[in-house]
């Protein structure tokens, strides 16, 4: 059996020039953080390796552990 997939978030400040919403972000499945930068990469330019985060299921598999909160859209 292969490796499980995990979610990996993108994350961008600022990203959104000119549009009422400044921040960007993506969700992913992906095998390893490098199989994560390249999905990303076929939709953003110049990834840096900071704007990534792997967000790891609990037991429970409903909830995931971020070291900090996600915000996905600003108000």
């Amino acid at each position: 059996m292969g490796r499980q997939k995990q979610y990996y978030a993108f994350t961008r400040p600022g990203a959104m020039v000119g549009h009422r919403y400044t921040d960007d972000v993506a969700l992913c499945k992906a095998i390893n953080f490098r199989q994560a930068k390249q999905i990303f990469s076929r939709y953003y330019a110049d990834i840096k390796d900071e704007e990534i985060r792997c967000l790891t299921p609990t037991k429970n598999k409903k909830r995931f552990v971020v070291s900090d909160i996600i915000i996905l859209t600003d108000y």
